[in-house]
């Protein structure tokens, strides 16, 4: 079913006699509707996400969103196989990637902590 959303509100007003006439509703086409760009809007902002993985457990790995610090539960199966504890992950085409580069740097930043932390008494 292909919607095209560039008519005035007069052509939705006709859509929805006709969408009522095929005994949908048009209410329930607009629930459908925002749930679909709800979704959508969803996976730009999961894209552009990084994330920290936390830990692998039996069959879901914990991810902790770096930009705000709340935890997600993923099945295991889209994270890579090579993934440890403390790896930087992006989400992209159903599955999450090691960002290598970030990697490397946070775990240099919590080694420059460390260090740190033991020279003080």
């Amino acid at each position: 079913m292909n919607f095209d959303f560039s008519h005035s509100r007069t052509d939705l007003n006709s859509r929805e006699r006709i969408i009522k006439s095929n005994d949908v509703s048009f209410s329930s086409f607009r629930q459908e509707l925002q749930q679909h760009v709800n979704n959508f809007l969803n996976r730009i902002q999961i894209r552009h996400t990084e994330f920290t993985l936390d830990r692998i457990d039996s069959s879901f790995a914990v991810l902790e969103n770096r930009s705000n610090g709340q935890l997600r539960n993923v099945p295991i199966d889209i994270i890579p196989p090579d993934a440890k504890d403390g790896d930087i992950l992006k989400f992209e085409m159903g599955s999450y990637f090691i960002v290598h580069d970030l990697t490397e740097i946070a775990r240099a930043e919590i080694r420059n902590l460390m260090k740190e932390l033991r020279k003080q008494p």
